[in-house]
């Protein structure tokens, strides 16, 4: 996964934890990705400013970001290596067993010969 999408992972799952009383504050660093998810309709909210100046967004994560959350939360449960077993689980189970019914079958051979 690359930067991109981390980032993009982190701010929504952040969004999606957040308490509803509380605003998500606005910095340089993330100002243009909030902005870059509002436009792709992920997320819903408004700017606010506080009496001191800083400014934060209310906003919560539409039907398509969580979609975009989760579908982020599983490609990067699967770079693990117990990830890539629970997708491969099944081949890798053939694998076995074809390899485990041929050493059954050579030693059920031996001991019908003998």
């Amino acid at each position: 996964m690359d930067a991109k999408r981390k980032a993009e992972k982190a701010l929504l799952k952040m969004i999606e934890d957040m308490p509803s009383t509380d605003g998500l504050p606005i910095s340089d660093d993330n100002e243009a990705l909030i902005g870059r998810l509002k436009d792709a309709d992920l997320i819903s909210g408004w700017r606010a400013a506080t009496v001191t100046g800083d400014e934060f967004c209310d906003c919560a994560l539409t039907a398509s970001g969580r979609a975009l959350l989760r579908e982020l939360e599983r490609a990067e449960g699967e770079e693990t290596s117990i990830g890539f077993l629970k997708k491969h689980r099944f081949a890798i189970y053939k694998w076995v067993l074809g390899i485990v019914s041929g050493l059954v079958a050579l030693w059920l051979a031996n001991l019908i010969r003998k």
